[in-house]
C-alpha cells in the first residue's frame, strides 16, 4: 500500500488513511469463531461507501485485510474514472 499515513486500531474498529481517504474497518467476531469485516470511507461530494467482503475469515487479522483491500480497489478505481491516479 502506498501513501498509507496513519493507522491506529480499537477494539475491533481500525483506521487508516490512503491516498488522502480515509477508511474506517470494523471487525466482528461471529459465533462460528470466523470473523466478517466491513470497510468505511467518505467521498466528498457524494455518499459515504460501505463495503462488506461476502467472506468469512479464519483470522481477524484476514478479515481485517480483506476489508482494507476492497476499500482501496474501491478508491483506485473511482480514482481512475476520474483521471487522478
Amino acid at each position: 500500500m502506498s501513501k498509507k499515513t496513519k493507522r491506529e486500531y480499537t477494539h475491533g474498529v481500525m483506521s487508516e488513511v490512503y491516498k488522502g481517504t480515509e477508511i474506517v474497518i470494523s471487525v466482528t467476531r461471529t459465533g462460528e469463531n470466523n470473523w466478517t469485516s466491513r470497510a468505511e470511507y467518505a467521498v466528498p461530494g457524494k455518499a459515504g461507501v460501505r463495503l462488506e467482503p461476502e467472506a468469512t475469515y479464519a483470522t481477524e487479522e484476514e478479515a481485517r485485510r480483506a476489508a482494507l483491500q476492497a476499500a482501496i480497489e474501491s478508491i483506485d478505481r473511482g480514482r481512475v474514472s476520474r483521471g487522478k491516479y
